[in-house]
């Protein structure tokens, strides 16, 4: 899973539900094929936030859990002037919640194990280095 928090000054003619979503569409956050990110949004200048999650995890984060992490958590540490904290604060909340969900494993990569496909600069050099000493020392 990806967790990315964006604070922008603004998102006017936009809401931050619009713009958000624009930028999930954006960024392509989380896995391809799961969709499995989720994007804190915070507009700085009318003091607004979002959370919004990839259909892979509306399960660990419904739209009632996102309200509360908003409203209960970062909220209330804003007003206080705590703004880090308060990030910290719902990104641990968010993070918590997303621990909690079994997700698909991550996609294995399809060369694995027995290829030389991927490392033939490397086993060139190694290949121009001996070939140097080997000739030094015969």
């Amino acid at each position: 899973s990806q967790l990315a928090v964006l604070i922008v000054p603004a998102v006017d003619p936009e809401t931050p539900f619009d713009y958000g979503t624009r930028v999930m569409d954006s960024w392509k956050l989380g896995r391809k094929g799961v969709d499995d990110g989720a994007l804190l949004l915070i507009v700085a200048d009318s003091h607004k936030t979002q959370l919004l999650v990839g259909r892979g995890l509306e399960g660990a984060i419904p739209d009632i859990y996102a309200k509360r992490i908003l409203q209960d958590t970062l909220r209330p540490l804003f007003k206080q002037g705590l703004r880090f904290q308060g990030i910290q604060a719902a990104t641990a909340q968010i993070e918590g919640l997303i621990d909690g969900e079994k997700l698909p494993e991550p996609a294995r990569q399809a060369a694995q194990g027995g290829g030389w496909g991927e490392s033939w600069p490397l086993l060139a050099f190694f290949l121009l280095i001996g070939s140097g000493v080997a000739g030094k020392l015969f």
